[in-house]
């Protein structure tokens, strides 16, 4: 796929970042940590499981494109922070690559630690993370935007135990005006 073939405005080199160990998975992807290679510093890459061909749904491009196009217009403190995309994977397949900010804990694993009785927060880090979360979802409804997949694997936290909400792949915009990707799927093909 040349740069003419598509929407260029969120691309970057991925030869950039260095892919590291696997930190997640899901259906749809693998994120792996990924390292800048001029500056050293962490970020997390998700890549796509399959590639993007002639037989990919258009329900999934419009998934991937959504998911792109609603992270990079997304600017909150509890919201994962975008840096680039990629339609392609280290591999040069057409496996799209979304780069984000790396977030070393997950809400999911500190919650069955606390249900083991091996908490590791206390009452002032529980109203934080409550507040963070619902101060990123009134963002992203002032937005019209509706995550769609709230969990507390999809909340992710840094090191100072500030919630972050992340995984955009199912999240819709209702107010096409905003965030128009209805025509994005075609430029894919």
């Amino acid at each position: 796929m040349s740069g003419k073939d598509h929407d260029s405005r969120y691309e970057f080199d991925i030869n950039q970042y260095e892919l590291g160990s696997v930190i997640g998975s899901g259906a749809y992807g693998t994120v792996y940590k990924a390292k800048e290679i001029t500056t050293g510093k962490i970020y997390a890459a998700k890549i796509l499981n399959n590639e993007i061909d002639y037989k990919t749904s258009r329900d999934n491009l419009r998934n991937l494109i959504r998911e792109v196009v609603n992270m990079s217009k997304l600017n909150h403190p509890s919201v994962v922070k975008f840096i680039g995309f990629s339609p392609i994977n280290y591999d040069n397949k057409l496996c799209p690559v979304i780069i984000t900010e790396y977030l070393p804990k997950s809400l999911k694993t500190l919650f069955e630690k606390e249900e083991e009785g091996l908490s590791e927060l206390d009452s002032t880090d529980k109203l934080k993370i409550l507040y963070g979360i619902a101060s990123a979802m009134k963002y992203l409804h002032e937005n019209d935007i509706i995550h769609r997949d709230l969990k507390l694997d999809n909340i992710l936290l840094d090191d100072e135990k500030n919630p972050k909400v992340v995984d955009f792949g199912f999240s819709k915009c209702l107010n096409k005006t905003k965030i128009d990707v209805s025509d994005s799927t075609d430029a894919y093909k």
